[in-house]
């Protein structure tokens, strides 16, 4: 895997464009690809708690597409969307009907306290990072810098911690 920097990054998708790749097209591979690589790296799936922290941009959308590709390999998935997401979302829909559930606790959607999202993370056998994108800018604020300290402390034990773009824990 190459390693890149965000403004390397924003050229390489700018140059996929270019040769007929559209953004679409890109998340789809990306959220894809991010499921295979957890696979092949975890083994069967069936049985196996995901939790995906979704941001926002294409980065949760990614996170998004993955969640879905997971459940229907036979993980148990919840998808955590952090903040809010543009509207309509149709990955939202299309990840529930792949087998996923969601979790909306941006601008207090759901009546979801972070006790229950630690509690998610803590029984979780993989985490699936799609908080922070290349567009990232510091500093971080909550929710997300609460579910990050989360991530941290829960990055020692059990779970086995997938990041998209930026790792964030």
């Amino acid at each position: 895997m190459k390693i890149v920097s965000s403004h390397q990054m924003r050229d390489l998708e700018a140059r996929s464009e270019t040769l007929g790749l559209s953004t679409n097209e890109l998340m789809n591979n990306a959220g894809f690809s991010i499921a295979s690589h957890i696979a092949k790296n975890m083994g069967p799936l069936k049985g196996l708690k995901v939790v995906s922290l979704v941001g926002t941009g294409n980065n949760g959308s990614d996170c998004l597409i993955a969640s879905g590709h997971l459940a229907m390999w036979g993980a148990t998935v919840t998808a955590v969307i952090l903040k809010p997401r543009s509207e309509p979302d149709l990955r939202r829909q299309e990840t529930l009907e792949m087998g996923t559930s969601l979790i909306d606790i941006s601008e207090g959607k759901e009546n979801c306290s972070f006790s229950s999202i630690h509690s998610l993370l803590r029984n979780a056998h993989i985490i699936v990072d799609g908080i922070l994108g290349i567009g990232t800018s510091l500093p971080i604020r909550d929710p997300f810098k609460t579910v990050l300290s989360d991530i941290k402390a829960l990055n020692a034990k059990k779970a086995k911690v997938f990041s998209i773009d930026v790792p964030s824990g």
